[in-house]
């Protein structure tokens, strides 16, 4: 894949933890307008992974799940100090895993000595294992699928972000042992109330359950078998868990009927007349999470 971004045959040569040494930059402030002078003297970095080639160097950033934003500082201190010990251009990258997907955004430093000098020059996709899903195989899903109203004790989930769902689904599996609340919390940099609103998303969805003696939580066996599966039937075994349930599958029946998306107003009728238990408020709230799971699955179709 790096051979490919870099357009030329790279190698691993770097990673882990190791020293800055001395550089001096600014950060701009936009408040301000001004510059900030920051001088570095042997502070921490880290490498997640440095892949050279005969021209360059490319240092990445890795995380393995979905990311909104990251902290400049990760790519800006390994770039500093590598400019310093080599002639080849330092390439940083920001590596993001999700879901089988491997997305690469590649940066640069426009003034080497400005911390807010970065720029996003290009983004990579790419994926090990079949991954094509057509419109056919969820209109498959629909058509075959049974779907039953909300148990009562079930949540219903406030979740907008399902990608999020799978990712905490991919560390479960990796990690093969409970993870409590906390540890969910801090790998994900959720606040408490978001750590919630995943984990019953999950367990609605019936992919993780709670120990019955503690405070952590585990794939249910439904869930490592989803995982076992290769990318397509992975993904398609979730619009399945998702479709189980009425209110989901009505409201992408109305889209592939209209061939387009229910508005709001429709969708908060199906919920009411599918689930009693929320007031108007919070089904409003929920009503979001809906749509926007409806959208993970039929943008699956363009991926």
């Amino acid at each position: 894949m790096l051979t490919d971004i870099l357009e030329e045959e790279t190698l691993f040569t770097v990673f882990g933890r190791m020293s800055t040494g001395r550089f001096d930059y600014e950060i701009y402030n936009s408040r301000t307008n001004t510059n900030q002078n920051v001088t570095v003297e042997n502070a921490q970095c880290e490498v997640d992974g440095g892949f050279e080639g005969a021209s360059k160097f490319a240092i990445i950033e890795a995380k393995c799940q979905s990311v909104d934003d990251f902290i400049i500082r990760q790519l800006y201190y390994p770039y500093r100090l590598w400019k310093l010990k080599l002639s080849k251009e330092v390439v940083p990258i920001f590596l993001s895993i999700s879901n089988n997907i491997f997305t690469f955004y590649v940066f640069k430093f426009y003034d080497l000595y400005q911390y807010n000098s970065i720029q996003i020059k290009s983004m990579h996709r790419y994926c090990i294992g079949q991954y094509e899903i057509e419109l056919s195989d969820i209109r498959q899903v629909f058509n075959t699928i049974k779907s039953f109203e909300d148990d009562s004790h079930l949540t219903f989930p406030q979740a907008n972000n399902f990608t999020r769902v799978i990712d905490l689904l991919d560390k479960l599996y990796i990690y093969d042992y409970p993870l409590t609340k906390e540890e969910i919390t801090t790998e994900y940099e959720f606040d408490v109330r978001q750590t919630d609103y995943y984990i019953s998303s999950g367990v609605y969805l019936g992919l993780f359950e709670r120990l019955q003696r503690g405070s952590g939580y585990i794939l249910t066996d439904k869930g490592r078998r989803i995982m076992k599966l290769d990318p397509k039937r992975k993904n398609l075994e979730l619009v399945k868990a998702i479709l189980s349930h009425r209110v989901f599958k009505t409201v992408l029946g109305e889209y592939l009927a209209n061939s387009e998306k229910p508005d709001r107003e429709k969708v908060l009728t199906i919920m009411s007349n599918n689930i009693s238990r929320l007031s108007s408020t919070t089904m409003s709230r929920r009503a979001q999470t809906v749509e926007k799971w409806i959208d993970w699955i039929l943008k699956l179709t363009s991926t």
